[in-house]
């Protein structure tokens, strides 16, 4: 019997942001990593997928469930696996590489405990464990490994998912990831990461309340920006791409108003009726 439910199944999801800090705590806060285990039964390794799972999986469920599928039957044969990589966070072992096959152990378990395999034994891994390494370093650096590690084994990551842990690990802003470093990592160039280390500049000079971990960088790039909580997110806003235009068309649209006019118009006539609306509205309020 092989597994089917999705790979989301038995992790944690907090965000990005709430798992970055989570771990940040743990680590400040920690103790000093025991003596690394070279084998692990399952409950003894923990998942923080929301910051080292780089995956999305967008598009791809049906490709993900097959590998999972595989490994499980490969389990129920009695195949070793290659080590699962941990890191210790200071309270706990964290799978920086390997989720596919933890995922197929905790799913062989499941059907053992309810009595739908036919071995009367638990399986090898269950009874044994499965083979682990432990990568040593900053929480910046683990992250930069896991990447690693996902855009470079069987499934291949979308250029999507290596954008947006590019982005991911451009926002830490550590020393420690040059561009280099971080574009090899993701498997980006060092064009892109250059470009985000830009945007991210220009973001806290524009939003220095929002913390960009909690945005994609989908967002930061078309602007589909949440500002924080309380802020005049409206003003700001404006702000930000009064910036944006006035970089692109100087003080042409002020000398030939008419023509820009007919810019907006010709790019979105939509835009162009709301924003007659919002004039209207703005002539006619009392302020």
């Amino acid at each position: 019997m092989t597994a089917t439910t999705a790979p989301s199944a038995q992790v944690e999801t907090p965000t990005f942001a709430q798992g970055y800090a989570r771990l940040l705590t743990e680590r400040n806060e920690g103790r000093p990593q025991p003596e690394a285990p070279t084998m692990m039964k399952r409950g003894e390794y923990h998942f923080a997928t929301s910051v080292f799972q780089p995956r999305t999986f967008e598009g791809t469920e049906d490709e993900s469930i097959e590998h999972r599928d595989e490994l499980y039957e490969a389990l129920l044969r009695g195949d070793k696996f290659p080590p699962l990589v941990l890191w210790w966070s200071g309270q706990r072992f964290y799978i920086i590489d390997g989720h596919h096959r933890a995922m197929a152990i905790a799913d062989l378990a499941r059907d053992f405990e309810a009595g739908k395999l036919k071995a009367s034994e638990p399986p090898t891994v269950l009874r044994e464990g499965t083979a682990v390494e432990v990568f040593v370093g900053a929480l910046p650096e683990a992250m930069a490994a896991a990447v690693a590690f996902n855009s470079r084994n069987k499934l291949a990551m979308s250029k999507d998912d290596k954008t947006e842990r590019a982005w991911k690990l451009v926002t830490l802003e550590d020393a420690a990831l040059s561009k280099a470093k971080i574009a090899a990592a993701a498997g980006v160039s060092e064009r892109t990461v250059a470009n985000m280390r830009e945007r991210l500049k220009e973001f806290g000079n524009d939003y220095p309340d929002t913390d960009p971990k909690s945005l994609t960088w989908r967002d930061v790039k078309e602007g589909k920006v949440m500002p924080a909580k309380g802020d005049d997110w409206r003003d700001k806003q404006g702000k930000a791409w009064g910036k944006k235009l006035g970089r692109v068309f100087g003080k042409k649209p002020a000398e030939m108003p008419d023509v820009f006019l007919l810019a907006i118009h010709y790019y979105s006539t939509r835009l162009y009726s709301r924003m007659a609306e919002e004039f209207e509205r703005e002539v006619n309020s009392d302020f």
